[in-house]
């Protein structure tokens, strides 16, 4: 779906939606589906988003991805990576600044958990090689912090990858794997065989 900038009638919601003051009772019934989608996202992305910068679908719902990718900052990628959110990290990343990028940096070595750190690496380009026990640390991290996005992204980042590792890959999983974990392995097993 195409992406578009800001109406005037998406301003005016933002604007209501803003205001935590103004009733949904004067708001056309078509429109408090829009605007209850955007309280839900300036709820999530208090602070850190610039309402000016936000997009659109054609179809009037807000495009979510592009409008965080506009918004970049290292504040946003560090909420994007903890609440791990689908959005292309990598995208976000390129939008920052030289000055950012260091922050960024300076933030990931001060992480105590490691997924800042398991991030940075990513982000600058470092490949996994599938028998290193950095490998399976960095899975049990990720599988500990519950941050399937970063487990997809650590996957993909794998050296040459052999369809007999199949096994190995899946015992890294924890014994109660959320659904997204599962699926995230599945992502990579189709585009692995693709």
């Amino acid at each position: 779906m195409a992406t578009f900038p800001q109406t005037l009638i998406n301003t005016c919601l933002i604007k209501i939606a803003l205001n935590p003051e103004c009733h949904r009772y004067c708001i056309p019934p078509a429109l408090k589906k829009r605007l209850d989608a955007l309280r839900a996202f300036f709820k999530a992305c208090a602070g850190i988003v610039d309402v000016n910068k936000i997009l659109f679908h054609s179809d009037g719902s807000i495009d979510v991805e592009q409008s965080l990718i506009s918004n970049a900052s290292v504040k946003l990628l560090v909420y994007v990576i903890e609440q791990d959110l689908d959005i292309d990290r990598k995208a976000m990343f390129d939008r920052l600044s030289v000055e950012e990028k260091l922050e960024f940096r300076e933030l990931a070595k001060k992480d105590r958990e490691g997924l800042l750190r398991i991030c940075w690496n990513l982000l600058v380009g470092y490949r996994y090689s599938f028998s290193s026990r950095t490998f399976l640390d960095t899975m049990q991290l990720c599988s500990a912090l519950d941050a399937s996005q970063t487990f997809l992204s650590v996957l993909d980042s794998i050296q040459n990858f052999r369809l007999e590792w199949l096994v190995t890959l899946l015992q890294c999983l924890p014994r109660k794997s959320s659904k997204r974990f599962v699926m995230a392995v599945i992502m990579f097993i189709e585009r692995t065989l693709s």
